[in-house]
């Protein structure tokens, strides 16, 4: 079975990036962005994962509030919280468009 796994999303930051570093020194920063659902006046907060030297210019160049357009790929990851097994969805990010309301 063919398949193929891309997601495209644009909104608005819903709060500021938390840039983070891995046991192995590898950035990673977590964002999530605010995107209406017209069809029933929502508001759906999306978390992005991003790696890298990206990372590191989301966490320089953003802020709550601030317009992106995010390319990337939709990822299921497994956790435990408090001894319960969990999951949840999240896009991570190959591109990130910064459209507007840079930090100054």
């Amino acid at each position: 079975m063919a398949s193929f796994n891309k997601i495209i999303i644009m909104g608005n930051l819903a709060a500021k990036p938390d840039l983070r570093y891995t046991k192995s020194n590898k950035e990673v920063c977590n964002l999530v962005v605010a995107v209406n659902d017209y069809s029933s006046n929502d508001v759906d907060y999306i978390p992005v994962v991003v790696w890298g030297k990206l990372a590191v210019r989301c966490n320089d160049k953003l802020k709550k509030g601030s317009a992106v357009l995010v390319e990337g790929t939709l990822k299921k990851r497994s956790y435990e919280y408090k001894g319960e097994k969990r999951s949840k969805m999240e896009i991570h990010a190959m591109k990130i468009n910064f459209i507007s309301n840079l930090k100054e």
